[in-house]
């Protein structure tokens, strides 16, 4: 991987000149991805060319120079949506047969007529295309999927990376706090724009409670000469403080003597200066949008949120924030899921699996390491595998149970959830998190060896059994979750005859709304369950333990899809020759051809196509590799 050459493009790049949060995004980037080993070049037509930068080139080219840098590139990483110099970019890596990854940010959306004629245009040519033609879509959170469908748009190959920032630079911000005039005082960074809702925040300051508070506004744009207008025709002019650009140690020892920073923006595609004021200890108070409910669910920071556009409840929230100590979990947690410190294993993924076409999936862990040991996670086809034999796996989980090895959610991989986990990011994030991601299919297992990767299959409804077996031997109870009442009730009563000593704490039907979700969860964490069994069909259980993972008590989960139909008797199991020979797929297709038909002949014929790509790509390394 070392020497991949990696190129990014934007319209402009000053992440530590008041460049915004694309630039700083990029810069992160760009730094972590250098110090894997990458020789990576950001090129922008209003690039801030500093004297140094951390381990990459920057350089202020135009459309005229794209040519070069697109040839000299082994990925072409374009950034921000309707943007021109980011759709040329991209045609010319496709033209030059370069791998191409596409991060559109966000989408503003102007209120001026002409403008948004134009962007409806792009978004139905240029922004379309780019969608649906770039190897790797990455969008900063599972929201845009649905921003994304609500435009007519879709991402045919998305990948979710939050949007970080670099915990180093964070902590070598250190410095004395510069304690800002106002009770409270507040603080806003960013640009000044209409979208960023600023004239919220200036009429909250004749609210009850703000009085006395002012507001301290770090940032230029276009919006500052009406903001001003605004302050002095509400009467609150001496209390607005336009500091204009002020570097990141200055906004740092701000932050520090401020007691709230401000974000009421009515769009945002993952802001970085929520991250760092998050990471920096600032109490926070933003518009309950998705991008800002992304990350700040994320912290446990949700107080702070309140409804856009709503001053009356920005000014109450501020009352009640700008007093509190930011507890120290918050800023752990944040630093946990939004630093590049923490994403190197994604940022490897994303860009270490286009040395092979990211069509075909194949990243390091598999394609650069056909001798990878057991116990290992590799990444096949775009897909996590934990390459476990079964006694380890079946050890770990029954240890984790008892409470001796950490909590985890167990996932079973299998070729119908590998095909629908590269189209679905929801399902694709759900396994990506699972502590461990076992071989549950036939199909897995021989795809791996055609690789060179010995991976053992271990069946969803054979690890489930020997884990109530477990169960029953230590006097751990477990907990059915799933199916129909009278399927999930059956699927008991058969386990309670084979194992009369099985602790069955709870059984629930697998039909329930999304607002029923809490009301589960408290159940199963009342029953006092070590196990807890989903049968619920792909990929509603794998989102429904990621969403509630945090609030479920149970040391171990595991998604067992249809297993309930077969434990009840509904259906049968095939036979164990057939088992043997992995054709397990052809007995269920007989039982249920209508439903699972078109399912198979779609999932397979994709299955087979990526597999043989792989294989082919490999082999071709492979005889370079010999070549003198």
């Amino acid at each position: 991987m070392r020497g991949l050459r990696l190129l990014h493009v934007h319209r402009d790049f000053a992440p530590h000149q008041g460049g915004g949060g694309v630039a700083r995004h990029i810069h992160g980037l760009a730094t972590t991805a250098a110090r894997l080993g990458f020789d990576v070049r950001i090129v922008a037509p209003g690039a801030f060319l500093a004297e140094t930068e951390p381990g990459y080139e920057v350089k202020a080219d135009a459309f005229g120079g794209l040519w070069h840098h697109v040839g000299w590139a082994d990925i072409v990483h374009v950034h921000g949506s309707r943007n021109p110099i980011a759709g040329v970019a991209a045609a010319m890596a496709r033209v030059r047969g370069k791998r191409l990854v596409y991060t559109p940010h966000c989408y503003y959306d102007d209120d001026a007529a002409l403008k948004r004629a134009a962007k409806w245009l792009w978004d139905r040519t240029v922004e379309r295309r780019l969608l649906a033609g770039s190897h790797a879509v990455v969008l900063l959170a599972r929201f845009w999927t649905d921003e994304l469908r609500s435009r007519g748009l879709a991402a045919s190959s998305p990948v979710i990376l939050p949007n970080c920032v670099l915990d180093t630079a964070i902590l070598s911000r250190a410095a004395p706090p510069r304690r800002l005039e106002g009770d409270p005082s507040l603080l806003y960074v960013g640009r000044l724009d209409r979208v960023k809702r600023l004239d919220d925040a200036i009429l909250a300051l004749s609210r009850e409670g703000l009085t006395q508070a002012v507001l301290h506004i770090v940032g230029r744009g276009p919006d500052r000469d009406r903001l001003q207008k605004l302050a002095a025709h509400a009467g609150v002019a001496p209390r607005v403080r336009f500091h204009g650009f002020a570097p990141d140690a200055e906004v740092a020892a701000m932050a520090a003597g401020a007691n709230c920073f401000l974000l009421p923006s009515a769009a945002e595609g993952g802001p970085t200066v929520l991250i760092e004021m998050l990471l920096m200890g600032c109490n926070v108070v933003a518009s309950d949008i998705p991008a800002n409910r992304a990350i700040l669910a994320t912290a446990g920071w949700t107080d702070g949120l309140y409804p856009l556009g709503d001053v009356e409840a920005l000014a109450a929230t501020v009352n009640d924030i700008a007093g509190r100590r930011m507890p120290p979990d918050v800023t752990e947690r944040t630093r946990e899921a939004f630093t590049w410190e923490r994403r190197t294993l994604l940022i490897l993924e994303l860009y270490g699996a286009h040395r092979r076409p990211c069509q075909s999936g194949i990243v390091p862990a598999v394609a650069e390491r056909p001798d990878a040991p057991l116990n290992e996670r590799v990444w096949f086809l775009g897909c996590p595998v934990d390459l476990l034999d079964s006694a380890e796996l079946l050890r770990r989980a029954a240890a984790a149970g008892r409470g001796r090895e950490p909590r985890m959610r167990i996932e079973g991989l299998n070729v119908a959830k590998l095909v629908d986990a590269r189209r679905d990011p929801d399902l694709s994030w759900a396994l990506r998190d699972a502590e461990l991601v076992h071989v549950d299919g036939k199909g897995i297992a021989l795809g791996l060896a055609a690789l060179g990767v010995k991976g053992e299959r271990y069946a969803g409804i054979d690890l489930m059994l020997d884990l109530c077996e477990q169960a029953s031997r230590l006097g751990l109870a477990i907990y059915l979750l799933g199916a129909r009442p009278e399927v999930v009730n059956a699927a008991a009563e058969r386990l309670r005859q084979r194992w009369p000593s099985l602790l069955i704490a709870g059984v629930r039907g697998g039909y329930f709304e999304q607002h029923e979700e809490a009301a589960v969860v408290d159940a199963i964490n009342a029953s006092g369950a070590a196990f807890l069994f989903i049968g619920i069909s792909s990929p509603k259980k794998e989102i429904f333990l990621r969403d509630n993972w945090e609030r479920l008590a149970v040391p171990v989960a595991m998604g067992v899809g249809g297993t309930f139909d077969v434990v009840s008797g509904r259906l049968p199991r095939a036979p164990r020759a057939v088992q043997k020979i992995g054709m397990e797929w052809l007995f269920r297709l007989s039982l249920e051809p209508r439903r699972l038909a078109m399912r198979y002949l779609r999932t397979n014929a994709i299955y087979a196509s990526l597999l043989a790509r792989a294989w082919f790509e490999k082999r071709m390394a492979a005889t370079k590799a010999r070549l003198p």
